[in-house]
């Protein structure tokens, strides 16, 4: 269980945009879509 956001840790910033990029990608290449609300399943 991780229990210390470091999302927002300078060390770790490359590999943040690294993997938005990643995520990016995959929207585009599969058309997929953020939602804008949770889904209550």
């Amino acid at each position: 269980m991780e229990v210390h956001n470091i999302a927002d840790d300078p060390a770790h910033a490359e590999t943040l945009a690294k993997l938005k990029e990643r995520l990016l990608t995959h929207y585009q290449e599969t058309c997929d879509v953020v939602p804008h609300h949770a889904d209550s399943r």
